[in-house]
């Protein structure tokens, strides 16, 4: 039992909460991809912030979660992220460092993990976008626009989780040790009552008798126990009646020699006589 709540605790739940993440990762993925093309489209036509901001916006707000706009400086020799908007309308992010926008400008692929927040860890995935500027001329001009939700839900259900397994378990454990309690004291009776019939029956009481009503395995043992007693008290039957009878039997001969021995003893006997009752003592 202890074990069996050991394994749901330590494997079940942090498995739970893995999956959990997963799929909230996903689910991130697919609004991204979905809302992203908007957010390319106004930086394609060059619109305006506000423009830029009400995209973002709204696609934070339909989707229920944070959306932050990068740009992508390649001056240096690692590409510098720098904010553009951001749907808390916040200036300067110091909360987060948006390690996967970073592994999606160098990858130039939608990335996705998690980093630890103000607030706890937060999910984050990033869509770099390709912008093509007006006048249909290609540059190497690129944006990242991360998807964010915070995962404090997640713990918390999974830690809401843990709590119950561990309360269910207490609660199980104690019924377990309760029921197993009950059972061997049941068990205890009746493997004393089978010790007693056991020990009446070895000093010779054959009417002592062993339970045989239950099906399991103490009811098998009393059922065996009962056999060999009916055998035992058979055996004591038979012994009875030849001892009764091999006396009854031998009763006549021993008179007959006691009375021969009688006769020996008289001192009037002639020698052949004697000789004679000797013959048939023998």
């Amino acid at each position: 039992m202890v074990g069996a709540i050991a394994i749901v605790y330590l494997g079940v739940a942090p498995s739970l909460e893995a999956n959990l993440r997963d799929q909230r990762l996903d689910s991130l993925a697919r609004a991204a991809q979905r809302y992203t093309p908007p957010i390319r489209r106004a930086l394609d036509s060059a619109a305006k912030v506000d423009e830029l901001d009400r995209r973002v916006r709204h696609a934070a707000d339909t989707t229920g979660s944070r959306v932050t706009l990068l740009a992508v400086n390649r001056t240096t020799r690692s590409p510098r992220l720098e904010l553009r908007s951001d749907s808390t309308a916040e200036v300067d992010i110091a909360d987060l460092r948006f390690a996967v926008a970073a592994r999606a400008a160098r990858s130039r692929q939608i990335e996705r993990g998690t980093e630890p927040g103000r607030e706890g860890r937060v999910a984050e995935v990033a869509q770099p976008l390709r912008i093509t500027p007006p006048g249909g001329q290609r540059a190497d001009v690129y944006y990242v626009a991360v998807f964010s939700q915070p995962l404090q839900d997640i713990g918390g259900g999974v830690a809401l989780i843990r709590r119950r397994i561990l309360i269910a378990g207490a609660i199980a454990l104690a019924l377990a040790i309760l029921a197993g309690s009950l059972v061997a004291r049941s068990f205890g009776r009746r493997v004393r009552r089978l010790e007693r019939a056991a020990r009446q029956v070895a000093q010779g009481d054959f009417t002592a008798r062993f339970e045989v009503g239950a099906s399991d395995e103490l009811g098998r043992l009393g059922a065996t126990l009962d056999g060999m007693r009916r055998q035992l008290a058979e055996l004591e039957t038979a012994r009875s009646r030849f001892i009764a009878t091999a006396s009854h039997e031998l009763r006549t001969p021993i008179f007959s020699i006691g009375g021969f021995l009688e006769l020996l003893q008289d001192e009037e006997l002639d020698e052949e006589t004697r000789v004679m009752f000797i013959r048939q003592v023998r």
